[in-house]
């Protein structure tokens, strides 16, 4: 494995544990009950390690030749590129669909998780374009360089360095409001008076 690919590696290494840090943080604070908490933590740290694996076992470049292969082996590997085409514009729309969804339709209590979760929802779906091994996107990702390395590599170190600076920024829950009641002093009783009140000078001898 490249040196590029190891730094990579350990990029995901890091976003998952800032992630899992956060997710600790934010369900030992979190005492509401946050029915939405557990399913995006879980979701999110499946993802980070599925991505992980994928970079260390270099799933990516297997899967593709894997599709490459089959496409050949079917006779329509000649006309697989409006197939590609028609996958990554499916891709960038469901990723489009969700951001739009997410703005529009989750409550204000849930935003907290909105950045991170777009972070790593952009890494995925990166990753699934990748994986479609379109010859344009191809080019541009893996015969292209900047300071010698890779443009691909490039972009998927930017995405690692956003998703964890938006992890280990990540707000957490916060505490549940104090159910203590507070208590008032209770207002003093008037002075009991014996009698009527008599003018003061009804008093005094003449």
């Amino acid at each position: 494995m490249a040196g590029s690919d190891w730094l990579r590696v350990v990029g995901y290494l890091v976003v998952t544990g800032l992630v899992l840090r956060a997710a600790l943080l934010d369900r030992r604070r979190s005492k509401t009950g946050d029915a939405a908490g557990p399913t995006f933590w879980i979701a999110t740290v499946g993802a980070l390690i599925t991505l992980t694996i994928g970079r260390i076992g270099g799933l990516g470049p297997a899967l593709a030749d894997l599709a490459r292969a089959r496409a050949l082996e079917s006779q329509w590997y000649a006309t697989r590129r409006p197939v590609q085409v028609g996958i990554v514009v499916a891709v960038a729309l469901i990723f489009l669909a969700i951001v739009v969804v997410t703005i529009w339709r989750v409550p204000t209590d849930r935003r907290r998780y909105f950045a991170l979760s777009l972070a790593v929802l952009t890494l995925v779906t990166y990753a699934a374009i990748r994986l479609v091994s379109l010859h344009g996107v191809d080019t541009m990702l893996y015969h292209r360089e900047l300071w010698s390395i890779r443009v691909g590599t490039w972009l998927e170190l930017v995405l690692l360095s956003v998703a964890g600076l938006v992890a280990a920024a990540h707000p957490i829950a916060p505490d549940e409001p104090s159910n203590t009641a507070t208590t008032t002093a209770a207002p003093r009783p008037a002075p009991a008076h014996d009698g009527p009140a008599t003018p003061l000078g009804s008093t005094m001898r003449r």
